[in-house]
């Protein structure tokens, strides 16, 4: 067994807090020259993440960066590798409240929920969304959803997924990718959150810190009124600009009345990170026209981006349509869906919106 103490912790603590940018990424790569000296950077790190029979691995997709290394010999390695990984887990019930993580040295970026029959269909489903968010706790793991039939009994599966980051430098001595510690990159993150008072139609905004970009958002309801219920219309949705600045989030009651508290989440990265330099940080916005009782949209990253977060918003002129599914199907594919509830309303459109990201 290979000794982790060979180069003491609390050595190659004081070498990451000296470090700067200044130093280039090759300097920082020739120094990670062993697989002893990275694992010893994650003692005492690890959390212990519960366990789940039913959760699993959706996908996994890694992109590089442009900037790199030339070995002696002339061949070039990109100084940096993205890893996006998604997984996705599930509860049974008519009303259902659901979590997920991604795993232990991986960062939430975001996330997404859907709701489907038994059998993991989600194309005639009866119930609906009433929360998607990255958990507020400091430890950027977790992802909730919530989702509820209305007027109409209906026995449903609510799908929660949580999106992870992973960064990797490009070691010139030894000639291998090493991760960097979660720990050294989480002090760039933040979750912030804001509440709207009781409202039938609450709508809310969260702001990212500033100097941060956003990469997600989300969205909880909740209410009073055991028989009746507010839903999810909007959650990640962004006002456009660039950097992006904030998100917006709207519930709304329906056929029977029911005030709720709407929280809206912003989860933002300061975009200077350390050994990586400065993300590219996009937002793509497509819609459509609603046309039928389940009205879905899916929507792909630009080559070279991987996926960070989902926004979806649906818009009606009638008595109300929801949503019932903003999840990642994959790294660089998304999929939102909408429906009216009850009473027809085939009215309005479904906006989708992607928070996408690429290397320097």
């Amino acid at each position: 067994m290979k000794n982790l103490f060979i180069f003491p912790f609390f050595a190659i603590l004081f070498f990451l807090g000296s470090c700067n940018k200044d130093m280039g990424l090759q300097q920082v790569a020739n120094n990670f020259s062993t697989k002893d000296s990275i694992l010893a950077m994650k003692i005492g790190t690890m959390s212990f993440l519960p366990y789940s029979p039913t959760r699993v691995l959706i996908s996994s997709n890694t992109v590089n960066s442009s900037s790199g290394i030339t070995d002696n010999g002339g061949v070039f390695y990109p100084s940096v590798k993205m890893e996006v990984n998604i997984w996705g887990d599930y509860v049974d019930g008519h009303i259902n409240s659901a979590t997920t993580n991604v795993d232990s040295d991986y960062i939430l970026v975001g996330g997404g929920a859907r709701v489907s029959d038994l059998s993991n269909n989600s194309s005639n489903v009866n119930a609906l969304l009433t929360a998607a968010y990255p958990v507020n706790d400091n430890s950027f793991y977790f992802y909730n959803a919530a989702s509820k039939d209305h007027i109409q009994f209906y026995n449903h599966r609510l799908w929660v997924y949580a999106i992870g980051i992973k960064f990797y430098l490009y070691s010139l001595k030894s000639h291998a990718y090493y991760p960097i510690d979660r720990n050294v990159l989480l002090p760039y993150f933040s979750i912030n959150t804001t509440s709207t008072p009781v409202a039938q139609h609450p709508h809310g905004i969260s702001y990212a810190p500033s100097g941060y970009s956003v990469l997600s958002g989300g969205a909880l309801l909740t209410w009073q009124n055991p028989s009746g219920g507010n839903m999810l219309v909007e959650n990640g949705i962004s006002d456009g600009g660039a950097p992006i600045h904030f998100t917006e989030s709207t519930g709304k009651d329906h056929i029977t009345a029911t005030p709720a508290v709407l929280q809206t989440f912003t989860l933002s990265v300061n975009n200077n990170l350390i050994y990586i330099g400065p993300l590219d940080i996009q937002q793509k916005i497509t819609s459509t026209f609603n046309v039928q009782h389940l009205q879905t949209l899916t929507q792909s990253t630009d080559p070279g981006y991987l996926l960070a977060g989902i926004g979806a918003y649906t818009t009606y002129s009638g008595s109300g349509r929801m949503l019932y599914a903003m999840y990642p199907l994959n790294g660089q594919t998304t999929f939102i869906g909408g429906k009216d509830h009850v009473w027809s309303d085939i009215s309005g459109g479904l906006v989708s919106e992607i928070y996408e990201i690429k290397l320097p």
